[in-house]
């Protein structure tokens, strides 16, 4: 993995940790769904306002967290999230082994 890519993913951790309220609740709602969820799901749901929810799913799809798979229906891009929680498990790994 180049260094570009290491920072690129360090970027994208950091964004996953600082996450708000909101963020974190669309995520982990998406994140737990058996299907693409909508933004009106997530309104009735998780009691968010739809300006909420808007600005939440938009932010999570520039930043990479959540696809867009139909119309108006979102689901988790678990491939990034995948290789951020592995990049830190080795990040985790190497500073263990020195010590």
């Amino acid at each position: 993995m180049s260094s570009e890519d290491s920072d690129n993913l360090f970027d994208k951790f950091d964004k996953l940790m600082r996450m708000r309220d909101n963020a974190n609740k669309v995520l982990i709602y998406i994140l737990t769904s058996s299907k693409p969820v909508t933004p009106k799901e997530l309104m009735d749901n998780l009691g968010l306002t739809e300006n909420s929810v808007w600005k939440t799913v938009r932010r999570l799809e520039a930043d990479g967290f959540l696809r867009l798979v139909g119309r108006g229906e979102y689901e988790p891009n678990l491939g990034l999230l995948t290789a951020l929680l592995l990049f830190k498990v080795q990040e985790l790994i190497k500073m263990l082994e020195k010590g």
